[in-house]
């Protein structure tokens, strides 16, 4: 038992829950696609005996659990993680730069630390983020960085050709527009935001999936099993 504890990977999940995480509110898709994906996840661990443990955050931790490997510890997540699928939203802000900082203080043995989040940061400019994630790398962790959105309407805005009410997730501020008319400039500053993140993520030797909440699993789960193999 010694043995497989020192030698076993000791696998941290990190899921923000803040606002934009229950957008689209028809089904809250990106935080249940992550809960989801965090179970499948769950489930690859225990059958491989590596210990995991939980974390949620929006402006401050809101889960957080040891990191076990045992059958009695893996359902108490289970159990966590479907209290999450119910949980209705709620108006939180996120602070992802404070959030990294902290869990790279708490987090003491070197782990793989995989983070659901839309990396929409209310708080932090590039420049502090990049820190947060440098400051993990910096304590020996692996870190796995799942990019979740929808990416038909957050990336590609892609609206019906008419006037929508667009509401801010955070701040609840709602302004009126037809999608076509600012289509392009959106599209452009997205595709400018997430190569500026990969490229970041890859000077840190971070991986950055793009994860669809459209696409399913697999894409979680070939990432996950990439990593783990160039860890092993």
């Amino acid at each position: 038992k010694r043995y497989e504890e020192e030698t076993n990977l000791r696998c941290q999940l990190i899921i923000d829950q803040s606002s934009s995480m229950y957008y689209p509110e028809s089904n809250y898709g990106k935080m249940r696609f992550s809960v989801m994906a965090a179970a499948a996840l769950t489930y690859l661990f225990h059958r491989q005996r590596d210990a995991v443990g939980l974390h949620t955050f929006s402006d401050q931790l809101e889960i957080e659990t040891p990191v076990k490997s045992s059958a009695s510890h893996v359902h108490k997540l289970f159990l966590q993680l479907n209290e999450l699928l119910e949980t209705q939203k709620t108006e939180k802000r996120t602070n992802v730069t404070s959030i990294l900082n902290q869990l790279a203080q708490k987090i003491h043995r070197r782990s793989l630390v995989i983070i659901f989040s839309d990396m929409f940061d209310n708080e932090a400019n590039e420049d502090e983020l990049m820190s947060a994630l440098q400051h993990l790398k910096h304590k020996k962790h692996e870190v796995l960085l799942f990019h979740v959105t929808d990416h038909h309407t957050e990336l590609d805005f892609d609206f019906d050709d008419r006037p929508h009410e667009f509401i801010d997730t955070a701040t609840q501020e709602k302004i009126r527009l037809n999608p076509a008319s600012i289509k392009k400039v959106f599209r452009q500053q997205m595709d400018n935001y997430y190569k500026e993140l990969y490229m970041n993520c890859t000077k840190l030797k971070i991986d950055l999936i793009e994860a669809d909440i459209n696409q399913g699993f697999e894409q979680i789960l070939k990432a996950y099993l990439i990593k783990r193999q160039k860890m092993s």
